[in-house]
């Protein structure tokens, strides 16, 4: 009767979304929210190892689809920073804990930066918007994010006021690398799209075009298969539901999205994850786990 209750309530697994690890000092004034401290990751591993059965994404879909109870846990990093590999790998590692590393393409080799990185240094670093820089972040993310995709670099430009050039050469990882964690045993390399697009603003066949552009790539990089697509952004205003079906004919097998819900009945090309960032309150991440789906981490 315990088991059935805690199922109904927070389901038959979770897939935990991180993005990146490093150390404190390089999180501290950051206004993108997406980076967890070195410390933090291996006491949250330390916690997570210690009390769920953590498995790959492959293993969890073939968990979803039985018949067993059991609650399970998958672990999955967006983007494709370096640090994954310089900082998250080692602990995963030492942990024994596998995990998916979805990669944007287009920011291999730091080709290209993402407006995020672009609009956190100009804020922060602009002695003009010294009040606020949080809410001024939050209002420009949007100009860019729900307007036309293929004009992101005209809107920063707007914004910036000039062609903004950052110090860039560490942040993703190289197609080297990439091959490197794709042939260890606990990496699975999935696709985050080429571009990192909203996809709520793509046609059809740009959708289809950033599934298999990026798909493509990966696999030339790996020489596998790669079956596992996380959404940019991911949240229910940044899918256009009526092209998931898209997914399945470009090859995939699952997608990974950001909305918050339980992971049960499952739609293999939309499901839930619960983020995860520097918030040093375990209290917070076990209460997510165990359902409350409303606690801000």
């Amino acid at each position: 009767m315990k088991n059935f209750f805690m199922n109904f309530i927070r389901g038959r697994g979770a897939i935990l979304n991180y993005h990146r690890v490093l150390p404190l000092e390089k999180i501290d004034n950051s206004l993108v929210n997406i980076s967890v401290s070195i410390e933090n990751f291996i006491n949250q591993l330390s916690y997570l190892r210690d009390n769920f059965e953590i498995i790959s994404l492959d293993s969890l879909l073939l968990h979803l689809s039985g018949k067993s109870n059991k609650f399970k846990l998958a672990i999955t990093f967006d983007d494709g920073y370096r640090d994954n590999l310089d900082f998250a790998f080692p602990i995963l590692k030492k942990f024994n804990i596998p995990a998916t590393i979805y990669v944007a393409t287009k920011f291999i080799n730091n080709q290209s930066i993402p407006w995020w990185i672009i609009l956190d240094d100009f804020i922060k670093n602009n002695k003009d918007l010294d009040n606020n820089k949080k809410n001024k972040f939050n209002y420009f993310k949007n100009k860019i994010l729900f307007r036309n995709q293929n004009e992101i670099d005209k809107n920063l430009l707007l914004i910036t006021k000039k062609d903004y050039k950052l110090n860039h050469s560490r942040i993703f990882l190289s197609f080297k690398e990439i091959k490197y964690l794709s042939d260890e045993k606990l990496i699975t390399i999935g696709s985050h799209s080429h571009s990192h697009y909203n996809f709520s603003k793509l046609t059809k066949t740009q959708t289809l075009n950033e599934l298999i552009k990026s798909k493509s790539i990966l696999e030339k990089i790996t020489k596998k298969k790669v079956l596992h697509f996380a959404y940019p952004y991911g949240g229910y205003d940044n899918i256009n539901f009526k092209y998931a079906k898209l997914l399945k004919n470009a090859g995939y097998l699952s997608a990974v999205t950001t909305i918050r819900k339980k992971l049960d009945n499952y739609d293999q090309f939309l499901l839930p994850r619960i983020f995860i960032n520097e918030d040093k309150n375990l209290l917070r991440l076990k209460l997510k786990l165990f359902g409350f789906r409303k606690f801000s981490l």
